[in-house]
This record gives C-alpha cells, sequence and structure tokens, in this order.
C-alpha cells in the first residue's frame, strides 16, 4: 500500500522543519561558542547538529542565568533560567544554585532572531 499524498507532505514538511531548527541550532551554537566566559552545555559539535535539538543551555563565568535572562528580558528577549526540571543534572554538573540559561528555538524562529540574541548577549556578557 503506498503512503498517502497527505501522509507524504507531512513527511516532508517535518523534514524541512527539522532541516531549518538544525540550521538555526548551528547558528546559534557557533555564534555562542564566540562569547567570552560563556559555555555551552550539551552537544557543541556542529557536524553533530542532528543529534540534538535547537535548546542550549549556557552559563556564563561572572553573571547568573537570572541576571542575563532579566537583562534579555529587558531587550525584549525571552529564556528561562534555573534548573529546567532537570536538578539532579545540574546538581552533578556543580551548576547549582542558579543552574542554566535556556535557549530555545523553534520552527517559526528565524536566523536574524538568533542574531539578534547573539548580538544583545555580546553587548551584555
Amino acid at each position: 500500500m503506498a503512503p498517502s499524498p497527505r501522509r507524504e507532505r507531512l513527511r516532508h514538511s517535518f523534514s524541512l522543519i527539522a532541516a531549518h531548527e538544525q540550521e538555526l541550532g548551528r547558528r546559534l551554537i557557533a555564534g555562542l561558542q564566540q562569547l567570552p566566559n560563556v559555555t555551552s552545555w550539551g552537544i557543541a559539535d556542529l557536524q553533530r547538529s542532528n543529534e540534538r535539538v535547537p535548546t542550549v543551555s549556557i552559563t556564563h563565568a561572572t553573571q547568573t542565568p537570572q541576571e542575563i535572562a532579566s537583562k534579555l528580558a529587558d531587550r525584549g528577549l525571552w529564556v528561562w533560567a534555573g534548573n529546567h526540571y532537570a536538578l539532579p543534572l545540574t546538581e552533578a554538573l556543580g551548576l547549582e544554585p542558579h543552574g542554566t540559561l535556556r535557549i530555545g528555538l523553534v520552527h517559526y524562529n528565524t536566523a536574524e532572531e538568533v542574531d539578534r540574541l547573539l548580538g544583545v548577549l555580546a553587548e551584555i556578557v
């Protein structure tokens, strides 16, 4: 039995979404790697972007995730600070009591939005 045209269109759409999100994730990670005192947690090898989602947790050497999140919010950029319901992980990594700053990208984000975020981060860190 051949797949329905609708099923094929959905498969194609999801593959386009995945490719777009992977490109956004690569752009974000590459930009974060240029920022001083910023550590990205998780897979950071750009060649392995197909092994991760475009959600990145970062820490900064001198500013807490909450401080950075507040500064980003003042500029209209929304991120999350904390342990993200992964307290055993952040404890094991020695990141408590502050946790990480989580940046999440999805299919409706644009490359320009990623660039804006990276530009503001460069100013505040």
